[in-house]
Order: structure tokens, then sequence, then C-alpha cells
């Protein structure tokens, strides 16, 4: 019997990144980046597909002023994300989303040992949203080795199909987003943070930073799984908030041209939904992630990486186990130009190294919720230009 593909996936990727920087004799700076990228996603079922192409772009236009005591920053930018579904279905999932924003930040060096750094930033969407949005974060050096940090700030999230929930269900039978009825999502958050840096040698630098932090996003967008008339499911507003809170340790040794960084965090998310508090599927609390580097000459930048990933929860209760991804990448600088090449999960980790993605039959498939990779292993090359 030959093999008969329940769900086939393909993403194809096109990018290109643009930066240009005008220095000045008074140290101020212009700076001018742009990025667009191209993404066709297909998804093909027995009975179903979604195809389309989607199209994004960041452009920034900003300028550095640099002071004694302090340094300003302002500028503005514009984000744009569209998307066209290709196969033609009864509800097509459509999007465009533009952003426009502006923004101020200063760095002011109050004294040798304390500095205030402060931002605004004002956004406005096509959906006729505006936000305004301020941070601060609060700088001590207790001493030339030992710094402490506070900080915290106000954030947002417009609304999107692209989500874990939607992707599982192959964007069939969603209901388009309607906007009338559902708002960006908003966060307050804050964070501390602990650093120590100092010299075992003079090739040897060794450095931690511990780091507390909390988020609450009001709001949240999620999708009900009660179907509307039509046999759809649609994206709502839930009614209450998800806290994220937890701590990230980071340690980081260099030798000569070598470098090992390491790092732990473990996050705990609850949903607070109808005055009911629930863990947040598909979150892990545990985290760790490895890299070690070797760059010669300014030239050849070599690095291994290592990921742990705890164990999940989903939807229903049921828990996953943990996994491991591993990966490698190298890259070669020339004057004007850099070669790179990158194997990402080379041990082929994969959900389906556990278990099937699917229960039902193949007429008739019912998806599982995604909490391990599903593409196994990635490689890739590239060019990256500098003029």
């Amino acid at each position: 019997m030959g093999f008969i593909p329940i769900m086939k996936k393909t993403f194809q990727a096109e990018s290109s990144q643009l930066k240009f920087e005008k220095r000045f004799e008074d140290k101020s700076i212009l700076t001018f980046k742009n990025s667009v990228g191209f993404f066709d996603r297909n998804i093909t079922n027995p009975d179903f597909d979604f195809s389309g192409k989607q199209y994004a772009s960041f452009t920034e236009l900003s300028f550095l002023l640099n002071k004694d005591k302090s340094e300003w920053i302002a500028g503005g930018n514009l984000w744009t994300d569209k998307f066209k579904q290709d196969n033609a279905t009864s509800y097509p999932l459509n999007s465009n989303s533009v952003i426009g924003g502006a923004f101020i930040q200063n760095n002011f060096k109050a004294t040798d040992k304390f500095i205030v750094e402060s931002g605004l930033r004002a956004d406005a969407t096509n959906q006729k949203d505006f936000f305004l949005l301020p941070r601060i974060a609060l700088l001590y050096k207790i001493t030339p080795k030992f710094s402490s940090r506070i900080g915290g700030g106000l954030g947002y999230k417009t609304p999107t199909i692209f989500s874990e929930e939607a992707e599982e269900r192959g964007f069939r039978a969603i209901q388009p987003l309607d906007f009338n009825k559902v708002k960006s999502e908003k966060s307050i958050g804050g964070n501390f943070d602990l650093n120590y840096k100092t010299r075992l040698s003079e090739e040897t630098v060794f450095s931690i930073n511990q780091m507390f932090f909390y988020t609450q996003i009001k709001n949240p967008l999620v999708l009900n799984n009660t179907q509307l008339s039509n046999g759809n499911y649609e994206f709502i507003n839930g009614n209450g908030h998800i806290d994220s809170k937890g701590f990230e340790t980071n340690v980081k040794l260099s030798y000569d041209d070598i470098s090992l960084y390491c790092g732990y965090t473990f996050t705990d998310v609850k949903r607070y939904f109808n005055d009911t508090a629930i863990v947040n599927p598909l979150t892990a609390k545990s985290r760790i992630y490895t890299t070690l580097s070797y760059e010669w000459n300014e030239k050849l930048i070599a690095g291994y990486e290592l990921f742990y990933t705890g164990k999940q929860m989903l939807s229903n209760g049921e828990t996953k186990p943990s996994y491991w991804v591993m990966g490698s990448s190298v890259q070669y600088k020339f004057e004007h130009f850099s070669l790179f090449v990158n194997a990402e999960n080379f041990t082929d980790t994969r959900q389906t190294r556990y278990e099937k993605m699917y229960t039902g039959t193949l007429q008739n498939p019912q998806f599982k919720e995604i909490w391990a990779p599903t593409e196994g292993f990635i490689f890739n090359a590239g060019i990256k230009i500098s003029l």
C-alpha cells in the first residue's frame, strides 16, 4: 500500500533588507531601514486546500542626536501586511493591515551611576485604532561590574488569522475577521534585572544576567470553539486576560574568539476568562538555550545551538513530553558581501516522531494541536550584500 499524505504544508519565503546610515561631524546619525517579505502559503488536505500569497514590509526613518548627558532618537515607521487567498472559498481569508507610527526616545545620564531611558510612540492603524505607548527604564550602576535595571511599558497586537489555532485546522472553516467585533490586544508589562560582568583574565570575560518579568494581555484573541450557523469558527476577544510571569537567567563566557552562551527561562502563564483561572495551553514552563560560537578575524563566524522545551499541556489537559532541537550555522564575510549556511533542527525533531498528527479517517481527518516542530530538518543558504 502506498503512502497517502493527510496534510501537506509548503511555505516559500523570500525577503530583502536595506539599511542606509549618514553620520555627521557632531556624531548625529540619520538612518533609513527597509525590509520586504514574500510568503507563499499552501496547505493541501484530501478534500480541502488553502493557499495564498502574503506580502509584508517595514520601513523606518530615524535621527539620532548626541548631547553631553543625553541621547535623543526620533523617527517614524510604516508596517504593511497583505494576504490574498488564491483558492476560491465561500469565506476567503483576505486581509490588509497598515500601521503608521512615530516615536521619540531619550537616554539621560543623570549621574555617572544613574541612567534614565524613556520613550513614547504613537501608532495608528487602517482599522481606525490609535495607540499611545509610553515606556521607561531606570538603570543604576552599583559598581563598575554590577548594575540593576527596572522598567515597564504598554504594548498591543492587531488581530490576525495566522495563529496556531487556525493552522491546526488547516485554515478550514475559519470565519474571516470582523473588525467591528474583534479588537486589538493590549498589554502592560514590567521587568527587573541584575547584571554582573567581570574579566577573569586578559582573554576571559564572564557575565551573568538575572531578570524577572510580568506581562498582562487584556482581551486576548482566541478561536471560539462554538461553531457559527454556517459551520465556521470565529475569532473573538476572550472575556478576561492572560498573565505571564517568570524569570530568565543568562550566562556568557568568552575566551579569546570562543563564546559560550547559556540561558534558562521559567514562564508561568495563566488564562483568567469569565473569572476562572486555567493554565495556558501549549506553553512550556521551562526552556533552555545554549549557543557556542567561534569568530575568526571578524570574517568567519561559526555557531552551534541547542534548545530544550519542557513539558506542555494541551487544551484537553493532556501533557506532552519535552524535546531537544539542535542547529548550526556558518558565515564568512568578504569585503562587500557575506555567505551563510544554516542547518536548523538537523536532528530532525518533529511531532510525527511522537504521535500521528490526526485522528479519524483519511476523508475526514481531525488534526491535533501542534506542540513540537512539524518541519523537521531545514537547510538554507544565502548571501548578504553590503554596499
